[in-house]
């Protein structure tokens, strides 16, 4: 025959009098919870554990094999190229993102891939501007020239 606590119908649900389905809930530091008692839902994330077991989360939360280092570097050569104007860290990243999204496709690829193009597009920007005022300068110095001969 069955347990008899299988077929209790509990009546304070949420714990309010100290006893019944909530104050059976175990939370552990984990954020999961295991419980003795089937008829209430539990709102939240909630691990099937038997009874009297406990829930360790140590050797589940990360996987080493999951870390794409290659991503990892693309994301930080990006970063690095986009704060420090460090170019050649971003054509570097680049080739990394780039076979690192190949290989997975994963966010930090990603990533690391648009903060290596917007380095570089800055960069190009960069050497446009750089490219217009040195072929304007002839102009600016015979100006300033002129002004200083005017001004003396």
């Amino acid at each position: 025959m069955p347990d008899d606590e299988d077929f209790n119908i509990n009546n304070d649900p949420w714990g309010i009098s100290g006893e019944g389905a909530a104050a059976s809930y175990s939370v552990e530091s984990c954020g999961f919870a295991y419980t003795e008692c089937k008829d209430v839902i539990p709102i939240g994330p909630v691990k099937d554990v038997p009874r009297g077991k406990k829930v360790s989360l140590a050797k589940e939360t990360f996987a080493e094999d999951d870390i794409d280092y290659k991503a990892v570097a693309s994301l930080v050569l990006g970063i690095l190229a986009l704060a420090c104007n460090f170019h050649i860290c971003a054509i570097i990243g680049l080739f990394v993102g780039f076979s690192s999204w190949n290989k997975k496709h994963n966010a930090l690829s990603l990533s690391g891939i648009i903060c290596c193009t917007i380095s570089l597009a800055f960069m190009v920007v960069g050497f446009y501007v750089f490219s217009l005022i040195l072929k304007n300068l002839s102009v600016y110095y015979n100006a300033l020239l002129d002004l200083f001969n005017n001004l003396l």
